[in-house]
């Protein structure tokens, strides 16, 4: 039988493992909060850096999605006219944002 405290630590460390955070990382933040509120800037650094790349990696995926919407609307019209001929002759932004 777990706790709830168990059944929330769980949830931690899975989101943790989930964003990238390695093993070896999730050991030390759980070994930071047996320690107590000595450690609060510590992990508050930790889950900023994890918060950032989160961020980073949603950007990331954006700009694919994006991609991918563009990609999915050219082919359909490119079903639809039955060739791409006079797709390739338009100039379309680009899906990408450098």
């Amino acid at each position: 039988m777990y706790t709830e405290d168990d059944l929330e630590w769980m949830a931690v460390i899975t989101c943790l493992k989930d964003t990238g955070m390695s093993i070896k990382d999730i050991k030390k933040f759980v070994a930071l909060c047996a320690l107590g509120d000595c450690t609060l800037e510590e992990r508050r650094q930790m889950v900023l850096a994890r918060k950032k790349n989160v961020e980073l990696k949603i950007a990331k995926l954006q700009q694919h999605l994006e991609h991918i919407h563009f990609k999915a609307d050219y082919d359909e019209a490119a079903c639809k006219a039955g060739t791409e001929a006079e797709l390739k002759k338009r100039k379309y932004p680009s899906p990408f944002k450098l």
